[in-house]
This record gives structure tokens, C-alpha cells and sequence, in this order.
């Protein structure tokens, strides 16, 4: 842990102690920005949708983890219908399901 370094009056933290800023496409990130994440079965027969709690997501598969459909569409199913055939969207927190 190093000494704050000042410039021109200016209090700056040593790059170590700044907490790491998220990877695009990461749950991290969605949390970072405030983003919701919304998953609709796409099972015509069906239709439901959730916004998972993206904290707890991140706890179980980790801030690094993608929110991608491929590499999170397989750790997923409709909580309704059981179903695995789902779209992923991600808009701005409480927006869910926006399709302006």
C-alpha cells in the first residue's frame, strides 16, 4: 500500500489500492453500471421472464463471469416451464423488458 501522491493539490490513490474496474460483457459489469439483465423463455407455449438477482449470480459464478448467451444460456431455465431455449437481454436498471 503506497502513499497518496499529490499534483497540483490534487489527492491521487496509488494505482493498488483503486478497486479494478470490471470487464464489458461480465456480470461485474452489469453491477458496476447499474444495468439489469432480463431472461425470457423463449418456449411459445410459455413466454415467462425474471430478472435474476445479479449479486447473487455474481456470488455463485463470479464478477468475471460472461453474460453472454453462450456462456451463460447453459447455467440457465425458465423457472416456470423448466425449459433451456432462452433469450437474454440487458437493459438500463428498471426498464425490464423495454422494447420502446
Amino acid at each position: 500500500m503506497g502513499l497518496p501522491l499529490s499534483v497540483f493539490g490534487l489527492m491521487f490513490a496509488p494505482m493498488s489500492d483503486r478497486p479494478k474496474a470490471a470487464t464489458p460483457g461480465t456480470i461485474g459489469w452489469l453491477i458496476d453500471k447499474h444495468m439489469c439483465l432480463t431472461v425470457y423463455c423463449n418456449d411459445l407455449a410459455c413466454q415467462h421472464r425474471a430478472e435474476p438477482d445479479l449479486q447473487k449470480l455474481a456470488d455463485r459464478l463470479g464478477r468475471e463471469h460472461s453474460y453472454l448467451l453462450p456462456k451463460l444460456g447453459p447455467k440457465l431455465k425458465c423457472s416456470a416451464c423448466g425449459g433451456k431455449k432462452i433469450v437474454i437481454q440487458v437493459t438500463p436498471n428498471g426498464t425490464m423488458g423495454y422494447r420502446g
